[in-house]
């Protein structure tokens, strides 16, 4: 099964990204901007910091309870993964190139990739 790769999804799958292949990285003094040697593809670091999530008055049955969630430092792609970064990856691994519907490929941003194909991207 197939699925188009929305804005979040894509923000979960540069977290991914920079979480896997950028690892060695985070563990020194973070640098502002990060480019992974291998892809090409450009990272910016994000500060960890604590926000509360949730709804703390209490009014939305599906916000509570409201409680503080720590985030890590982490980096965070760039840019969205495009056809062309993605398709490097698919051919290298013998995998099937997804349909870009006839929108084209090369710089746009990569659609129709599988749940399990888009984890093993960021790995």
């Amino acid at each position: 099964m197939f699925w188009t790769i929305h804005r979040s999804t894509l923000i979960f799958l540069f977290v991914c990204i920079c979480l896997t292949s950028t690892a060695s990285a985070a563990k020194a003094q973070p640098l502002e901007t990060y480019t992974d040697p291998t892809t090409g593809m450009q990272f910016i670091s994000i500060p960890g910091g604590s926000f509360i999530m949730g709804d703390p008055t209490g009014k939305d049955p599906f916000a509570v309870p409201a409680h503080e969630v720590t985030v890590k430092p982490f980096y965070l792609g760039k840019y969205e993964v495009t056809f062309a970064e993605y398709d490097q990856f698919a051919r290298e691994t013998k995998r099937e190139l997804p349909n870009d519907m006839g929108w084209g490929r090369g710089i746009r941003p990569v659609i129709n990739v599988t749940w399990h194909d888009t984890v093993a991207f960021t790995k």
